[in-house]
């Protein structure tokens, strides 16, 4: 589905921290967003219609108001802290010194923390299919 005009799709699941930073980011910068569910766990980041908007499968993706999509969360958020003002706060790209901590920060918390806490944690125990375990719980569990 596009985006309505002025409207911005946020493409993700809710278990995951990638998704919830961009959401965070629109928020606090006063953007409107559709939240649209794309859930790994019934296969919807494998359908052609995610795959059109993010070849690799993955979460989040953004659709902008101008039909641009975006994909990966720090590739977000820099986009959205580029194109609207209200935003501009969370990445200070004009001046490389400000943006300097803000990229070290970034990178510390998506390699060193947030990606290695998901894919041991979350992944391992809720996405089975990973590891090749049975899925037919998980997706009970997770079909809307």
């Amino acid at each position: 589905m596009k985006p309505a005009e002025n409207e911005r799709i946020l493409y993700g699941f809710w278990l995951s921290p990638y998704m919830a930073t961009v959401a965070h980011v629109l928020k606090e910068s006063n953007i409107p967003f559709r939240y649209e569910r794309v859930s790994p766990f019934v296969g919807d980041t494998q359908s052609d219609q995610h795959i059109a908007r993010n070849p690799l499968g993955k979460i989040p993706s953004l659709e902008d108001s101008n039909g641009l999509i975006v994909s990966e969360s720090q590739a977000i958020c820099r986009y959205i802290s580029r194109t609207y003002p209200g935003a501009q706060q969370f990445y200070p790209c004009a001046d490389p010194v400000l943006c300097a901590p803000v990229d070290a920060a970034n990178d510390f918390l998506t390699f060193s923390i947030s990606g290695p806490f998901f894919n041991w944690f979350v992944v391992g125990a809720y996405y089975p299919q990973a590891f090749k375990f049975k899925t037919e719980r998980e997706s009970e569990i997770y079909s809307s």
